[in-house]
């Protein structure tokens, strides 16, 4: 970095301020240092919730972002915008006054405070601003109407209003506003999305002035619901190639600028306004590159996934698409486009959050694609880290490592997939057993990437599994400092917050530390609330502590969100459990059974919870169900033992114990309670012969 070059920001910053969790980014910055590179982005981030009518919410972003650099002007004009929608108009005012005195340049924050002047009376004053603003901006054509509406009858000095008469002809040459946003055609590629299709057409109402459609072979209704949204709807015989069917419908764009979007995707509306505001000016290139924010909630995927792709460009250049899958934008000539635009506009991708069969199918198809690009590019690396990440996921684990081991050794050591690809290299050598090496690919990574806290999230959970504890925890906090650096794809985001501080609240469990537990997961939590697993061991810990109530009130939260998560519904019952509520447990206990039938630690908690309610016959019942499981469950053969020996059924205890003493190997805490089971009984028989009756 050169002297006088703005600092990098940390991309982690920017996933946060991607998912609304403007307070969590503000925190974390210190972390980073150069507050004052992140204040554009919360500028950013106010407008798009200003424009989802959440002003005050806005207002809060804005004054971070102030915190952050009290001298940006942007963010003082936006501050003072937001202000007047909300009738502060004195606020307002000031906001937009402390804009102009940082930069006098900025046609807006005086065509404002024209309109708050004249509001507010003082015309003469109104009519200066506005001056300004059609001298700084001749094409500011809501300028221009209020000052010639405003400008007759005004007194105001002679070389005022000459300078007005001037602004006002310049104002009248310049371009008709009905020109002034570039025309846009959206194009897309779909088969058998009619249940997709209409949420992602709606979204592009109002922005796009033409839309594309490229059916690949669809026998839904697909066809029909695209034309009822305005579509035009064109056939392609499918070849086995995205790319081709991508530049099929380019070929037929009409606009001066062409999106391109899949139909599992949405434009949220205020993203629909920041693409409307970039085609209303100048875009200072040829690509433009939008942000894809991508939430998964199933097994094997990040929380989010953020990826910046160039998918807006202008039409008529020769730009298009190459490779049969995971196609990429490419000029005339082949090259590809990483100086694109950045616009931070957030595109929101559904598809990891359908159905694991579709999601299967198109797999399977992706694989077969990337297999037969992988032999026509064989030294192409991102090529071969996809084919290798769609590898390991089949379960081709052998063939996975090959992939993505030829990925690294060709990918440059600043590409953007080198450390995911290390990740996965690392995992697929441990399906494999080959546990060094794959500690090994994760050490000379990190090397390269001290701080990366993914890196360090899996030699965390490579500690873990050898049984290195204190490694583990060495290798989570670090995570829970690391820093990813600049660049936005390919990055795990939660490997700096859930992820490490939920492994590390499982281990302060395993040790009787819930406290420290407790303190773990909060901390993820203040950043995710959405983070089930962090709240799930908030509530275990809590109830560690005899905080039944507090406890609860964590598990109700999960169960608002999912009323089927049978893992909420044991933990309940183990809260009311505790404070002797064994009816309403028993209940909590079946529902968390029908929700996951053969949970054996969910079945000895009913199983207790009916012998403390007296019903020894089905506690026995499901004492041994449990044990039908798992016939090695000590703490079921203990519990059975004890329903035997309260029912009198002392034979059948003994029998119990001897096969919990030889699962156990004898464990300490397993002998010591038969040694209490036979001392309570050789006291029993010595009062029954002394006549004595046993309370």
């Amino acid at each position: 970095m050169g002297v006088g070059d703005p600092a990098p920001v940390e991309s982690y910053v920017l996933s946060l301020l991607a998912e609304g969790k403007h307070s969590a980014a503000f925190e974390i910055i210190p972390d980073f240092g150069s507050p004052e590179v992140y204040a554009p982005h919360f500028v950013n981030l106010a407008r798009r919730i200003w424009r989802s009518a959440r002003a005050a919410e806005a207002a809060e972003v804005l004054s971070e972002a102030l915190k952050l650099d009290p001298e940006f002007a942007s963010a003082w004009l936006t501050l003072g915008m937001v202000k007047l929608s909300q009738n502060d108009l004195a606020e307002g005012d000031h906001c937009l006054q402390e804009a102009i005195s940082l930069d006098g340049g900025t046609a807006s924050a005086h065509y404002l405070r024209g309109v708050v002047a004249k509001n507010t009376g003082r015309e003469q004053d109104a009519v200066e601003h506005l001056v300004r603003c059609l001298e700084l901006n001749a094409e500011h054509h809501q300028g221009g109407e209020e000052l010639r509406a405003l400008l007759p009858r005004v007194t105001c000095e002679s070389s005022l209003r000459a300078r007005a008469e001037v602004a006002l002809s310049h104002a009248e040459r310049s371009s008709d506003p009905r020109s002034c946003r570039a025309t846009l055609s959206v194009c897309l590629i779909v088969k058998n999305e009619e249940q997709s299709l209409p949420r992602c057409l709606a979204s592009l109402q109002g922005i796009a002035d033409q839309m594309i459609v490229m059916d690949t072979g669809s026998t839904d209704a697909t066809a029909e619901v695209a034309r009822q949204f305005g579509a035009e709807v064109h056939k392609f015989e499918w070849c086995d190639d995205f790319a081709a069917a991508r530049n099929a419908a380019i070929e037929r764009a009409a606009c001066e600028w062409v999106l391109v979007v899949d139909a599992d995707e949405e434009l949220p509306a205020e993203s629909a306004d920041q693409l409307r505001e970039l085609l209303a000016g100048p875009i200072p290139g040829s690509v433009c590159q939008l942000i894809t924010h991508a939430p998964a909630n199933h097994s094997g995927l990040s929380g989010t996934g953020l990826v910046g792709h160039p998918r807006l460009f202008r039409n008529g250049e020769g730009i298009h698409f190459e490779g049969a899958v995971h196609e990429q934008l490419v000029d005339g000539e082949g090259r590809g486009f990483d100086e694109a635009v950045l616009t931070g506009i957030p595109v929101l991708h559904h598809g990891y959050l359908e159905p694991n069969a579709a999601a299967g199918d198109r797999g399977e198809r992706n694989l077969r694609l990337l297999a037969r690009r992988a032999r026509e590019e064989p030294d192409n690396p991102a090529v071969l880290f996809y084919l290798g990440m769609a590898q390991l996921g089949y379960r081709q684990a052998e063939e996975g490592v090959a992939a993505l081991q030829r990925a690294l050794d060709l990918a440059e050591e600043d590409s953007a997939y080198r450390v995911r690809a290390a990740v996965l290299l690392a995992h697929g050598l441990e399906l494999l057993q080959r546990r060094e090496q794959a500690e090994d690919v994760l050490r000379s990574t990190l090397a390269a990437h001290p701080q990366h806290p993914e890196l360090l999230c899996a030699l965390g959970h490579r500690s873990e599994e050898q049984g290195r504890v204190e490694d583990a925890i060495e290798a989570y906090r670090a995570a829970t400092r690391g820093r990813f650096g600049p660049m936005i794809d390919y990055q795990d985001f939660t490997c700096r917050d859930v992820k490490p501080r939920s492994r590390l609240a499982a281990i302060h469990l395993t040790r009787g530390e819930p406290q420290a537990a407790a303190r773990e997961a909060r901390e993820a939590l203040a950043i995710r609330p959405e983070a089930t697993e962090a709240r799930h061991l908030l509530a275990s810990a809590l109830l560690s502590m005899g905080q039944h109530r507090e406890a609860r009130a964590e598990l109700d939260l999960i169960l608002a969100g999912n009323p089927d998560d049978a893992q909420a519904h044991n933990s309940l019952g183990v809260s009311l459990a505790l404070e002797d509520k064994h009816g309403d447990a028993a209940r909590e206990f079946e529902m968390a059974l029908a929700l996951k039938p053969g949970e054996v630690d969910t079945i000895c908690n009913l199983a207790l919870s009916r012998q403390d309610q007296g019903d020894l016959e089905r506690a026995r019942d499901t004492w041994e169900e449990a044990l039908k499981q798992q016939p090695r469950h000590v703490p079921a053969w203990l519990g059975l033992a004890r329903t035997y020996l309260a029912g009198g059924a002392y034979e059948a205890a003994a029998k119990c114990y001897e096969a919990a003493a030889l699962h156990s190997g004898c464990a300490p805490e397993v002998m010591a309670e038969i040694a209490d089971a036979r001392a309570a009984l050789a006291d029993l028989g010595r009062r029954r012969q002394e006549g004595e009756t046993p309370a």
